[in-house]
């Protein structure tokens, strides 16, 4: 039979036009990559972080490794960390490629920082900004790529409102702006997460390749990615598994063989991955696994190795007992903010009240599925005995997400009904008026977004009574008060975070201040504090009660000067003499 040719001669040269629904979806990329790329460089400068300093260090060692051909160097850290090294080392590229004629090979912390802050050409601060834009650029495509995926599995209105509120996600925002390991471990994974139920969804083999090297990237990241291991293989089995006839399909095999093909091909993409973007894993690959096993081992089972305040007490090295299975859930809850929880209450009641938005079986298997790897991964990071609020930050856009769907079903609800004209816009209004209130509670914290902790719970004023702050916020402030002093380059400050924090913005001698027990046991440590000029003693020092006899000594002088940010005493600035 002939088919016939339909198009008429006037209309057959005609350019086809894009859909109006694909300009929704180009117009809304393009709006959260800038809300991603102008939230996250703005302020870049301001704030380094203890780790920070080791991964510029890790970056260099890497970076001299590729150039010199021992590839072996490339394992810097069994987290492992590859992909922020990847980034350092575009940092270094394109601020100080001079990097290689130094002469150090494989420095250690203290001799790299020793060299890096005697160069006159750079800063080491501007080496690290540099890697941290390379790092913020990989978040935002990994992002957008997750956005689209989760268009086709929630609807775009949700999952454009999902996202605003993943960018804007204070906690969220502070940690993928700096050059570290969880912003990027969790934006890998939630891409791989996506890309798994959209396969669930369509079969198509290209989502399962997207998932894989999510996945396989994420493991180049911190080893916690590894659990994205059993979520592909019970995802992959569920999928043939409800689609599957049970009646005609007798004979298990023929279940199986699609379920095997699958977990085989993306296990070999995961793996591929993993090994084509680790030099290390060329010459090195027993003693590299086996390290990563190590670590991942001895995080479980070991104990932490510092102590830690929380829920209003010192918790010392493996002593978080009961704590242990309620951290994280309370860190959430500081961390989060009213906008997400209250986006999670709307989509239980919407689950509840069987809102028609969540009736359609796509959504809600996404929504449960999304519920699952949130309380599997809760539960796997809740048995480790070294804990930060930070290490369950992969959690927490997928919960965005999820609050996204809630809000996006109130307007959906409200636009069913009568309004009188001037409340017309109220089914727009209100998601608006949720996304502006997050983004106003992350940028009122600008550029020290770590010091937000949620109102609903106490806010800054009870914070410190429950969490454990800072990772460097205000040093920048107190070095800088110290260099208005006469002849500040030649002062003598300890610090308790002078490497990397402290001491990439202080212009004199920077001292690290020594952990001490409740008696001066070494007099060395003791006569460097005493000599010092200026103590900054830092919180999260004074509550953990680290180094007594220094927090007694100076509890009899007055602060010279005191940093504030966000209602929160965050640095005391004594002189000593």
């Amino acid at each position: 039979m002939k088919l016939e040719n339909t198009t008429s001669p006037k209309e057959w040269y005609k350019k086809p036009t894009i859909p109006r629904a694909q300009w929704g979806q180009w117009l809304a990329l393009a709006f959260l990559a800038l809300a991603m790329l102008v939230t996250r460089r703005l302020g870049l400068s301001r704030l380094v972080t203890p780790d920070e300093h080791l991964w510029l260090n890790r970056s260099a060692n890497f970076y001299m490794g590729l150039s010199k051909g021992e590839l072996s160097w490339t394992r810097q850290s069994v987290h492992p960390g590859v992909t922020t090294m990847w980034a350092g080392v575009a940092g270094f590229i394109a601020r100080y490629p001079q990097y290689l004629a130094s002469g150090l090979d494989n420095a250690r912390p203290q001799e790299f920082d020793g060299y890096i802050s005697a160069v006159k050409e750079v800063t080491p601060l501007q080496i690290l900004v540099a890697g941290r834009i390379f790092l913020i650029l990989g978040h935002t495509l990994v992002l957008l790529i997750s956005f689209l995926y989760a268009c086709s599995l929630v609807g775009f209105s949700a999952a454009f409102l999902g996202f605003l509120l993943i960018v804007f996600d204070p906690f969220h925002l502070a940690l993928t702006r700096l050059l570290h390991v969880d912003g990027m471990l969790s934006n890998l994974m939630l891409l791989s997460l996506l890309a798994l139920l959209n396969y669930g969804q369509k079969q198509r083999s290209r989502d399962l390749v997207v998932s894989a090297t999510a996945a396989g990237l994420g493991l180049l990241t911190k080893l916690p990615a590894i659990l994205m291991l059993p979520v592909a293989g019970l995802m992959i089995v569920f999928t043939f598994w409800k689609e599957a006839d049970i009646q005609q399909d007798r004979y298990l095999s023929r279940l199986l063989k699609p379920i095997i093909r699958a977990f085989i091909a993306w296990i070999l993409v995961f793996v591929l991955v993993f090994i084509a973007l680790w030099p290390a894993m060329w010459v090195m690959p027993v003693q590299t696994i086996t390290s990563m096993v190590k670590l991942g081992r001895s995080q479980v089972v070991t104990e932490q190795g510092k102590e830690l305040f929380f829920d209003g007490e010192i918790i010392p090295s493996g002593g978080f007992g009961i704590k242990q299975w309620y951290f994280y859930p309370l860190t959430y809850l500081w961390r989060s903010t009213p906008v997400v929880l209250v986006g999670l209450l709307l989509v239980g009641a919407a689950l509840l009240r069987k809102h028609p938005r969540l009736s359609s079986p796509p959504i809600r298997l996404t929504l449960w599925s999304l519920l699952l790897f949130i309380g599997f991964f809760t539960f796997v990071m809740s048995l480790s005995a070294k804990k930060y609020d930070r290490y369950l930050l992969p959690v927490y856009a997928p919960l965005d997400m999820i609050a996204g769907v809630g809000w996006s079903s109130l307007a959906m609800a409200l636009g069913g009904r009568r309004f009188p004209t001037f409340l017309r816009y109220t089914p727009y209004a209100i998601p608006l008026a949720a996304i502006a209130l997050q983004a106003s509670l992350a940028l009122n914290a600008y550029p020290y977004y770590l010091s937000y902790y949620n109102p609903l719970v106490g806010g800054s004023r009870l914070a410190p009574q429950v969490m454990q702050i800072g990772w460097g916020e205000g040093l920048d402030q107190a070095a800088q008060y110290l260099n208005k002093k006469p002849g500040a380059r030649n002062l003598k400050a300890i610090s308790f975070l002078t490497s990397g924090c402290f001491s990439y913005y202080f212009e004199g001698r920077g001292r690290e201040m020594p952990y001490m027990t409740d008696r001066i046991e070494d007099d060395d440590d003791w006569q460097k504090f005493i000599d010092s000029d200026y103590a900054v003693i830092y919180i999260s020092q004074w509550q953990r009660n680290i180094s007594p006899p220094i927090l007694e000594y100076v509890t009899r002088l007055n602060p010279e000067h005191t940093v504030w940010i966000n209602g929160l005493e965050y640095a005391r600035i004594y002189k000593l003499h």
